[in-house]
């Protein structure tokens, strides 16, 4: 399980993923709704994240888009 965050809304949103994973279409669409759901709001990336990510083990990732609605979640 990660946790990604939106530290301008102050949202987060819990996704059963790995790093190396891509998300489903499904958890892409409920992270964004969860994290901003402002209708072309810009404040965050291809998950509507925004501001430093960890999984629970601590180790840092991005999420990277490799499609319009496919997220893969990338070790830094």
């Amino acid at each position: 399980m990660i946790t990604v965050r939106n530290d301008f809304h102050k949202t987060t949103a819990r996704i059963r993923a790995r790093i190396g994973d891509t998300l489903t279409a499904n958890q892409v669409r409920r992270c964004r709704k969860t994290l901003c759901g402002i209708e072309g709001c810009t404040c965050g990336g291809a998950l509507s994240e925004r501001g430093p990510q960890h999984d629970d083990s601590g180790r840092t990732f991005d999420a990277i888009a490799v499609g319009p609605h496919t997220v893969r979640i990338e070790g830094c």
